[in-house]
């Protein structure tokens, strides 16, 4: 029982995403965004946690936890743009510009492995942060500074290039590698 934790957490991080959707979709502003964006990004960092310990993170799990870290993103990037189109609306440029960073770190990955990137980076985990900060932000606080997304561009410029090198060194489909200064070098 105790070794579907890991999964569960990554199924529960999708169903979060759409519930915000929801909440932003009746109208709902403000603090009742709070838990949910928390939530998500608890189980974000516990899947990977509890996998470890438990010694089942294969590269399928890590993959999951990827590709539902994009689904749930968007899911929260389109909540933002319900609850805070003003911002959301003159940030467009930035927003586009941290889309298409993420859609060349897939492209990269897609092309020379076939797969869905999984490198878990230290910088990838900080990252994680930033979004999670910038979105509570724009979402929970109606944040509507620029700065805010400038932060997040600024983030996504050195995580995604990183990440980017990280796939372009290996030599087999980077899980999980700490750094670029890990690359090859892990099991």
């Amino acid at each position: 029982m105790i070794r579907h934790i890991p999964v569960t957490l990554v199924v529960f991080r999708l169903a979060v995403g759409p519930t915000l959707i929801a909440l932003a979709l009746t109208n709902c502003r403000g603090l009742i965004f709070l838990p949910f964006l928390i939530a998500g990004t608890l189980s974000d960092i516990f899947d990977g946690i509890i996998a470890r310990k438990l010694n089942i993170d294969t590269p399928a799990l890590r993959r999951a936890d990827s590709l539902a870290d994009v689904i749930y993103y968007v899911c929260v990037l389109i909540t933002a743009c319900l609850v805070n189109q003003p911002t959301v609306r003159a940030g467009l440029p930035i927003i586009a510009a941290v889309i298409a960073l993420e859609i060349l770190c897939i492209a990269v990955s897609l092309i020379k492995f076939s797969t869905m990137p999984a490198t878990h980076s230290y910088l990838a985990k900080a990252y994680g942060l930033v979004l999670v900060t910038v979105f509570i932000a724009l979402i929970t606080f109606d944040v509507s500074s620029p700065l805010w997304l400038y932060a997040l561009l600024a983030a996504a410029l050195i995580v995604d290039i990183e990440v980017i090198l990280i796939m372009l060194i290996s030599k087999r489909p980077p899980i999980d590698v700490k750094s670029i200064l890990f690359v090859n070098k892990t099991p």
